[in-house]
């Protein structure tokens, strides 16, 4: 599970890299006017994203980290290697490299 959450915010970073005018780019910025129904909003990708990117890379603003690629490998690897690990803590990277 934890390799599809991985794998969906590479693409994240990938889009928001985009050219504005890519169709990926216009449907994750996109505002759609439809009716809006009874009830709890739809959870939207971005939301997902925006999740996952909390979760897993301890971020925020993940639209503006995405846009530097440097920064988002980093980010990447760094989550990449604590599901190698077996430990979820983003801490553990971002302060020291020792975790318990």
């Amino acid at each position: 599970m934890e390799d599809i959450r991985i794998r969906r915010l590479e693409w994240a970073g990938h889009i928001m890299r985009m050219e504005e005018e890519r169709i990926p780019k216009k449907v994750l910025n996109g505002n759609f006017h439809t009716i809006r129904t009874v009830g709890r909003p739809r959870t939207r990708w971005a939301d997902v994203v925006q999740r996952d990117a909390l979760q897993l890379l301890g971020t925020r603003g993940w639209r503006r980290r995405a846009t530097n690629r440097d920064e988002w490998r980093r980010l990447m690897r760094g989550a990449k290697a604590r599901k190698e690990r077996g430990t979820n803590d983003y801490r553990c990277i971002r302060i020291s490299f020792k975790c318990e």
